[in-house]
């Protein structure tokens, strides 16, 4: 499929389609996301019980971080959705909506649309449902996951290029981040096909979606799908866990 898409289309107009779209959306989500999450969780971690870190259950902790999230998802996600409408137009239906960059596709909706600036909404509870389960699972995944191994992997200095402390640290972001995003790809994966299904215009509903597509909704695009997520949450994690580290802001905190 890469190969097909080079071919076709060239690497800027075929890998790059809708770039400008996704680097703005994602600026904004990422830090109104990211600073939200982690008031919240601490907020929770500070109100929620009176147990000390190490008293709180697995099932606890994984209620925090997954209220957080979700919360989180549901604030950022006004600001960031129309953002992503027209990156998967961009994507795939440019051909038939013609848009030239992100401003000329949002006034093009906005007074184009049957349903006005509302249709730069037009999926948005799919599209909800289904990112709001990928990264609450990610989320709450990656938390529990990098608290059970953080301090259990012991690494021989010898060979290591950079000191041990350090090569552990990277480690530890790195499994949890393939981890928590594999289980998050593997069980949204099948909503993001009917996201994308709305999203191009085609006005199906979700029990036509369904029925058209049949099982192979599961199935649709998984390998893409696993890379795609396993590679973002690594970049997403590492980035957050390095850049908050310079600020003093980094995900994780003493408890």
């Amino acid at each position: 499929m890469f190969k097909d898409v080079v071919q076709k289309e060239g690497i800027r107009n075929g890998l790059y389609k809708g770039y400008s779209a996704s680097f703005y959306g994602s600026i904004m989500y990422g830090f109104i996301y990211f600073s939200l999450y982690k008031g919240l969780k601490v907020y929770l971690k500070e109100n929620l019980g009176n147990e000390s870190a190490e008293g709180r259950s697995a099932g606890m902790k994984a209620a925090i971080y997954a209220s957080a999230s979700t919360v989180a998802e549901i604030l950022a996600l006004c600001i960031y959705y129309p953002f992503e409408l027209i990156k998967v137009r961009f994507m795939t239906m440019n051909d038939k909506y013609k848009y030239y960059s992100v401003t000329d596709a949002m006034y093009k909706i906005s007074t184009t649309d049957p349903k006005g600036p509302i249709g730069l909404y037009r999926g948005v509870l799919t599209f909800f449902f289904t990112f709001m389960g990928q990264y609450t699972l990610q989320m709450t995944a990656y938390e529990l996951i990098s608290e059970r191994i953080k301090d259990k992997p012991k690494y021989d200095e010898h060979g290591l290029l950079i000191p041990v402390d350090i090569y552990r640290e990277n480690m530890h972001v790195i499994q949890s981040s393939i981890m928590s995003g594999a289980i998050a790809a593997l069980f949204t994966n099948f909503l993001e096909v009917i996201v994308f299904r709305q999203q191009s215009g085609n006005g199906q509903s979700v029990a036509q979606i369904l029925k058209e597509e049949g099982f192979n909704i599961f199935t649709k695009g998984i390998t893409a799908k696993l890379l795609l997520t396993s590679c973002s949450s690594i970049l997403f994690f590492m980035s957050m866990h390095h850049i908050g580290k310079a600020f003093n802001t980094n995900l994780s905190e003493a408890e």
